[in-house]
């Protein structure tokens, strides 16, 4: 691991974004991020598991970041991959941290983001039957979540 995924790394440790927490992976270049579903979310009361894995090339390529926990998200392939233009890929520069995306991440799950949907028909149904999208929200978190 190099000496900025370190720094990163004890910086969120140390300071992290409400209801994360954090651990190397046996690979130094995976990081096991939990995420608490945040308050008022259907995703509230359960704790999601997110990988980040590192490019040979970090800081000046983003890190991949894919949901190990299965979730029922617009945001999210059913496969775990996060909408990579939601979370800033081509806006990224080498200055930028995990840890934004991270918060990105926690605040996609309080307020998914249709206009970046890569699952559409989560998208479709979050948009048009709201109470549908909770229903096989909750089935996902009854079947994949821990709390």
């Amino acid at each position: 691991m190099n000496k900025r995924m370190e720094k990163e790394f004890a910086d969120i440790s140390n300071n992290p974004p409400k209801g994360v927490s954090i651990k190397k992976g046996a690979d130094q270049t995976k990081w096991e991020i939990t995420i608490a579903g945040p308050e008022g979310s259907v995703y509230h009361g359960h704790n999601f598991r997110v990988i980040c894995t590192f490019p040979d090339n970090y800081p000046f390529k983003m890190p991949d970041f894919a949901f190990e926990t299965m979730i029922w998200h617009p945001n999210v392939t059913e496969k775990g991959e996060v909408c990579k233009e939601m979370l800033g890929e081509k806006e990224w520069v080498p200055t930028k941290q995990v840890k934004t995306v991270i918060e990105i991440i926690a605040s996609m799950l309080a307020e998914p983001n249709v206009d970046s949907a890569i699952n559409n028909e989560a998208a479709k149904q979050y948009k048009t039957d709201p109470k549908e999208f909770e229903k096989k929200a909750k089935e996902f978190i009854n079947q994949y979540c821990k709390k």
